[in-house]
């Protein structure tokens, strides 16, 4: 089920698409048998360049470390999905999970999670050749969806708001979005209060606060443990590298900070660290 207010895709364009598939999905691509080579204005390119180990290692992650809450877990939400990567991959760890709903205000990028992990299908993706030029590759996502055959997905193509939802999961995801995002403390104390008590709620950010986004330039804070107060428990913390490419021989690299904590309580959080 999608859930759609024809949003202009203000976030991402081509480009931007582009470079979500070549850090999230080309490997996976690889991994299935499409050897089909990304060409570039410059030559050849190797794919350690082009890839991002961030998507599975989040998942891992979260499977390493909070495995014992998370073993009969049925209801996942992610805030700010992209191609669906992370989600695909602790899909694959937790098989209990059967039923996920994700909020996306991207177009581009919701209709391309459809296409990978609901709809499985033979479709192109733009990949990055020059800085003024993409070019388009073949891939066969049929494979990646009927491993998430037996999930019930519900995707919303609309910013996170206080009244966006109305039910709460055992496993949030809200990975490298709040830092882009107009209300971050917002969209943190709604995630909090989506996740279930008991539940585990995985917060990430780089910390590249977009000021042409922010309208409380004080809500740009240096650490997101800032958020949590005493109704939750922290599992664990960590920093994990998060790449994408620009043109064929530049790319950028962040450390995104991510941290895992258990709701114990019933109160959301603070209202800002």
């Amino acid at each position: 089920m999608t859930d759609s207010i024809g949003l202009d895709d203000f976030y991402l364009n081509e480009r931007g698409l582009a470079s979500y598939f070549e850090c999230s999905w080309l490997d996976k691509f690889r991994e299935l048998g499409n050897a089909t080579p990304l060409t570039s204005a410059s030559g050849s390119i190797p794919e350690e360049f082009i890839g991002s180990t961030f998507f599975t290692n989040v998942a891992n992650f979260v499977f390493d470390n909070a495995r014992e809450y998370l073993s009969a877990s049925q209801d996942m939400l992610e805030i700010g999905p992209a191609l669906g990567r992370t989600c695909y991959q602790t899909l694959q760890r937790f098989p209990s999970i059967t039923n996920v709903t994700v909020v996306e205000p991207s177009k581009r990028l919701i209709e391309s999670f459809h296409k990978l992990l609901v709809d499985g299908q033979l479709t192109s993706f733009p990949y990055v050749y020059s800085l003024r030029e993409l070019r388009h590759i073949d891939v066969d996502s049929r494979r990646i969806a009927a491993d998430c055959k037996h999930v019930e997905f519900t995707l919303i193509n609309k910013p996170m708001q206080s009244d966006t939802l109305s039910r709460q999961f055992d496993l949030v995801y809200c990975l490298n979005v709040i830092d882009q995002a107009a209300t971050p403390a917002e969209i943190v104390n709604t995630a909090m209060a989506c996740t279930k008590i008991t539940g585990v709620f995985v917060l990430a950010s780089t910390y590249q606060w977009s000021k042409k986004h922010l309208k409380n330039l004080e809500e740009a804070v240096s650490d997101i443990n800032g958020y949590f107060d005493s109704s939750w428990e922290k599992i664990a913390e960590t920093d994990f590298d998060y790449q994408f490419r620009f043109n064929e021989r530049f790319s950028q690299l962040f450390c995104s900070h991510v941290v895992m904590y258990r709701k114990i309580a019933g109160n959301l959080g603070k209202e800002a660290p």
